[in-house]
């Protein structure tokens, strides 16, 4: 039986060396729509169109563009902000999806009115990694200003999928999960191993775009509260058309 299984192991891991050599390019189409699961969030006039902040690079330089926050907290903050700065404004917060959000800030797409974009991770986490994100980046001859982490651990990679983390806290929970679905009585005394991969977005990108790996199995992983936001929004947006929708006319007395 052991021969067995390793015959079988040897057999899939010849067939994805195969498809690894065979990996074609992605194109950016193909690549911002992996991306489009994970939403991001936005702020908004009460026109629907982008508003742009004044917001401080990683230099200390003060610029206006547009931002696209993965954390949906930091975006609320974002607008609090905003909202006193035109008390007379009506802001708002609306979901974009991230393959869009990244082509608008990577110049792959334009929106009207708006000269500069962002795509905004987690705020502690980019401090914490930016460092390290800045020398990936400086090595690629990448441009260096804004850093985006992701994640990538092996020990979750599978023939048909290969996850991409935007935290840590969801490789935990992804891997406890596995944990349970493997029979394991108590997951979370099960710690994940501590080694994986950090990269900045667009160097994977630009491994996407290279070829050599079979990246459409690539599936993006966003944090629950971010879809929580979203779902939440549009149960909103449901109940608001419920309430507009004119009653039917009154059948006439006979």
């Amino acid at each position: 039986v052991q021969a067995e299984q390793q015959a079988a192991q040897a057999a899939r891991e010849a067939a994805c060396a195969q498809r690894d050599e065979e990996g074609a390019p992605l194109s950016r189409e193909a690549i911002c729509s992996l991306m489009d699961v994970i939403p991001t969030f936005c702020i908004v006039d009460a026109h629907k169109q982008f508003v742009q902040l004044t917001v401080q690079g990683a230099t200390g330089a003060a610029a206006d563009c547009c931002v696209a926050w993965t954390e949906p907290l930091e975006a609320q903050d974002a607008l609090a902000q905003a909202q006193k700065q035109r008390p007379a404004a009506k802001l708002a917060i609306a979901t974009l999806p991230l393959g869009k959000a990244f082509a608008l800030s990577e110049g792959w797409a334009e929106a009207k009115g708006v000269t500069a974009f962002r795509v905004q991770a987690h705020t502690r986490m980019v401090q914490e990694l930016r460092p390290q994100l800045t020398q990936q980046l400086t090595q690629q001859g990448m441009p260096t200003g804004e850093v985006f982490p992701v994640f990538m651990w092996e020990e979750l990679t599978t023939d048909t999928v290969m996850p991409v983390f935007l935290s840590r806290a969801e490789i935990v929970a992804t891997w406890q999960a596995v944990q349970k679905q493997r029979g394991i009585a108590n997951p979370a005394a099960q710690p994940p191993p501590s080694s994986f991969t950090v990269m900045d977005l667009r160097i994977l990108v630009r491994r996407m775009q290279a070829g050599g790996v079979d990246w459409s199995i690539i599936r993006f992983v966003g944090t629950d509260r971010a879809f929580e936001v979203v779902k939440e929004a549009r149960r909103q947006e449901g109940q608001r058309q419920e309430q507009q929708v004119e009653p039917p006319p009154l059948e006439p007395d006979h």
